[in-house]
């Protein structure tokens, strides 16, 4: 990976929506490991528990793209900007 040419400063708020991200997707792909392969072997509830975490994940997804923050980030440095604020928050 090449060196960064700029440090990105993000406000705690947005390092928090990505730490959330990152929570349900380990959560998610945990589930998915626990549970057999054919969703009409799942148990009961496991659909609405999935469905649930990929809805979480959306609408984090959602809150981290359209957060002000990023109207502040010149148009070139976006890419960089969103890989580095993955790198702070884990």
């Amino acid at each position: 990976m090449p060196p960064k040419t700029k440090p990105f400063a993000f406000p705690e708020s947005l390092l928090e929506l990505q730490r959330h991200f990152f929570a349900a997707e380990r959560e998610l792909s945990e589930l998915y490991a626990s549970l057999p392969t054919g969703t009409e072997h799942w148990p009961e509830g496991a659909q609405d528990r999935v469905n649930g975490l990929l809805e979480q994940q959306r609408q984090l997804a959602e809150r981290i793209q359209g957060d002000e923050h990023w109207a502040s980030v010149p148009t070139e440095d976006l890419v960089e900007a969103r890989s580095d604020l993955k790198q702070q928050a884990e």
